[in-house]
């Protein structure tokens, strides 16, 4: 997996070019499964998921009932969940959905999946004992 660390809010984000606040990660084996379809995830995040080849009629505000797949040489995760359709390009088929809909024990899952990718990306800082 290529985990993506996103930039913090900045004129770019405040211009609706970008909104990421959080880590997001692009699975190379990972799919959305809702409406009798499957679609490749192009990136997540602890709190939605971006389709890539989206070909279906969600718009903006609606609600889907979908179960979320993502593999990787740590065994990856599957759940059930609702996404909010946040945004939809038609001509690109990309779509934009936020978890509205996880149980408590998947939201565990999903965090702890992403601290364990955030610990692997921050440098380890060692501390002598006698500094302290």
């Amino acid at each position: 997996m290529n985990p993506v660390a996103t930039q913090p809010i900045d004129d770019a984000a405040a211009s609706g070019r970008d909104r990421r606040r959080e880590l997001r990660e692009q699975p190379r084996n990972a799919h959305a499964e809702f409406d009798g379809r499957t679609y490749r995830i192009a990136d997540w995040s602890s709190s939605g998921v971006g389709l890539a080849d989206y070909e279906g009629r969600a718009r903006a505000g609606d609600r889907l009932q979908a179960r979320i797949v993502i593999r990787s040489a740590g065994g990856g995760l599957e759940f059930g969940c609702t996404l909010l359709v946040v945004r939809h390009h038609a001509g690109s088929g990309e779509l934009a959905a936020v978890f509205v809909a996880v149980s408590r024990q998947d939201r565990i899952r999903i965090a702890e999946h992403f601290d364990a990718l955030e610990n692997a990306l921050s440098p380890r800082v060692a501390i002598h004992p006698g500094a302290l």
